[in-house]
């Protein structure tokens, strides 16, 4: 948690993946301890689709550190590019760990593995 806290604050995005199995899984304390602090998960991938897909995501959606909302938007592009399916690359359904969050809210996890550009 301590590295994934000073990516944060170097304004650097983690994903933790992969996980295999089913959106609601039941999950390690720790794992869930991630996904309650907003880092994303993303299932059913390759390691290796994983980081491609990543790498493409910078290439296309570029790190903006001169615009705080410019770059909250671009980082929402750069998820939403990962999760889509380009090539059949999920090995199960589900892409991100769905669990009830604090409270019973639906908590929608991110994906950890930001690489700052």
């Amino acid at each position: 948690m301590e590295f994934a806290k000073k990516c944060r604050s170097e304004g650097v995005q983690v994903i933790l993946a992969p996980l295999y199995g089913a959106a609601d899984k039941d999950v390690y304390g720790s794992t869930d301890k991630i996904d309650k602090e907003g880092i994303p998960i993303i299932m059913n991938i390759t390691h290796e689709a994983l980081l491609e897909k990543v790498r493409l995501a910078y290439s296309l959606y570029p790190v903006n550190k001169e615009d705080k909302s410019a770059e909250a938007e671009r980082r929402e592009e750069r998820m939403r590019f990962i999760l889509d399916d380009v090539s059949d690359e999920w090995v199960l359904a589900g892409k991100k760990l769905n669990r009830k969050g604090a409270g019973g809210a639906e908590a929608e996890s991110s994906t950890a593995m930001e690489i700052e550009a």
